[in-house]
């Protein structure tokens, strides 16, 4: 029998039935992801492998005071926002200052990068001078207040459209905002808007047009990354200190590795996603991304809200010394998809490590080649979420998003329970693998950002996110912090994962190998956004 006449039996078999402009691209698409599910089918699983749980519960840590760094020589745009909470709260600059500086800022580039879907100047200026009056009658909130932030349109911001960057969604205006945002603005940090993303978190990369993703700084023609791509952009070029988005397979992460920023995924369930439009729900989690460590930690404690406050920046320890961090060479680093200007900057992160006093040990991760079952809980949650929509509506998406969508329809409810007892089997074995080391290190990507006209063919393979999605499938924390720059000057990133609500202590090490080297601090070169 043909693939192609196993693909059409399938689709009876499941009740599918296919129009011709999808046809094509849901068979490339199933054939794609044909052989990891057979795998998954095939692999034998002990009885007490159970269906995936979110891990827990969170342990509490008690408050410590926050501590500005001082002010550095940076531009006021490109400051972290731990410097601007010092300026701030000492009244060298005032919440209006910043604010008008940020929207200069867009105003000035945003035609060129295409980060903000839509802005809200009026009501961040109002915020502003209502920060500026707390300031002056000694009432802080913490060190959010007055300080920028954008979020990703997945985000419901009340009196914005909701789009999840989808077209068809552009009526939908939300209510409320999110519990995120709404903790973020009781923290005092001021909303700046809504940045653009990829279409549902799962269409094309898009350049130009009004549903563009958003143009790399370091280079026009790459991808920023997705789907968190409008929040990168917008962080990496200055026009805000942090922003808000979401990943269920690495789309904070590989943004934040493509853009030279740090990019923060807590472990699963931690930061509230009332309000968040879904695009997986087992595998959904807010995060940040920013151009410091501490600052991650800052925004990560507005969105949890009250009483978190000083839970994680002021506890961040940046010595290096004593700790033990686990190499996974075995399949995530000894990969023949990773270049070789990759692998070397790569290789010098660990000798840094090393050199820093941190004691590296060689780890195997039992398993771990079945992180794979994320297709499988992805594409059917995916599916189920975007089923009725595309069934009602022919605009509700595009070619890619709706065939992609469509493939989720082939799994089984076998399938699906399989990929979850298999997700809890490798969360068992990280368990193991954590109390050994400390903390895991492994490369933030197999290749650079690459250019839009290689998008589609990227989509299909997804060569980044092998470093990324283990820690999707389990829900545990990970970080991406920039360390180095590829033959052609594209920034490169090593990542940091560690224990269910283990945020601390990843942080730490990240923040510790960020001072070592630094190359968070270089900036793209604006001049090439001017148009």
């Amino acid at each position: 029998m043909s693939l192609s006449e196993e693909f059409e039996l399938e689709c009876a078999a499941m009740g599918l039935s296919l129009e011709d402009r999808d046809r094509e691209l849901v068979f490339e698409l199933w054939a794609e992801n044909r052989p990891r599910r057979d795998a998954l089918r095939a692999q034998l699983l002990e009885p007490e492998a159970e269906p995936f749980e979110t891990p827990g519960p969170r342990a509490a840590s008690a408050p410590v005071p926050f501590e500005a760094p001082a002010p550095s020589g940076d531009e006021l745009h490109w400051k972290s926002a731990a410097e601007l909470s010092g300026l701030l709260a000492r009244r060298e600059v005032s919440a209006s200052e910043l604010t008008e500086a940020c929207l200069a800022r867009i105003e000035l580039y945003d035609r060129a990068l295409a980060a903000f879907e839509l802005t809200r100047p009026e009501s961040a200026m109002r915020a502003a001078r209502a920060a500026d009056q707390a300031f002056a009658r000694g009432d802080v909130a913490g060190p959010l207040q007055g300080i920028p932030v954008a979020c990703k349109s997945f985000v419901a911001a009340r009196g914005l459209p909701h789009t999840a960057g989808a077209s068809s969604r552009a009526h939908v205006i939300a209510g409320h905002d999110a519990v995120l945002l709404r903790n973020l603005k009781s923290a005092g940090a001021i909303h700046f808007g809504q940045v653009r993303t990829h279409e549902f978190g799962a269409g094309m990369a898009t350049r130009d047009g009004p549903r563009a993703t958003g143009r790399n700084p370091w280079n026009l023609d790459r991808i920023p990354g997705g789907s968190s791509s409008g929040s990168a952009v917008a962080v990496a070029s200055g026009m805000v200190p942090g922003a808000v988005g979401t990943d269920s397979a690495g789309s904070v992460r590989m943004p934040a590795a493509n853009c030279n920023l740090v990019g923060l995924k807590p472990t699963f369930g931690l930061v509230p996603t009332g309000g968040v439009h879904p695009y997986a729900w087992s595998l959904d989690t807010m995060g940040t991304l920013t151009r410091t460590v501490t600052d991650a930690a800052l925004y990560l404690e507005g969105m949890l809200g009250p009483g978190c406050g000083g839970r994680y920046a002021a506890a961040l320890n940046t010595s290096l010394k004593g700790r033990i961090i686990g190499v996974p060479r075995r399949y995530l680093w000894e990969r023949d998809d990773i270049r070789a200007d990759v692998r070397a900057d790569c290789e010098a992160a660990l000798e840094t490590l090393a050199a820093s006093g941190a004691t590296l040990r060689d780890v195997r991760i039992r398993g771990i080649e079945w992180n794979d079952a994320i297709y499988t809980t992805l594409i059917s949650e995916v599916y189920s979420i975007h089923r009725d929509g595309i069934r009602r509506n022919p605009d509700y998406c595009g070619d890619w998003f709706r065939a992609n969508t469509l493939a989720g329809a082939l799994f089984t409810a076998e399938d699906v329970h399989r990929a979850h007892r298999v997700r809890r089997s490798l969360a068992a074995e990280f368990a193991r693998v954590f109390d050994e080391v400390e903390v895991l290190v492994l490369p933030g990507q197999a290749e650079p950002a690459t250019p839009f006209s290689n998008s589609f063919a990227k989509a299909l393979t997804q060569p980044r996110s092998q470093f990324m999605r283990p820690f999707n499938v389990t829900g545990l924390p990970a970080i991406s912090v920039p360390c180095g720059f590829s033959e052609e000057g594209l920034p490169l990133a090593i990542n940091f994962a560690g224990p269910a609500y283990g945020e601390i202590t990843v942080m730490s090490v990240a923040h510790g190998f960020e001072r070592e080297t630094g190359f968070g601090r270089l900036r793209p070169d604006e001049s090439a956004w001017v148009t």
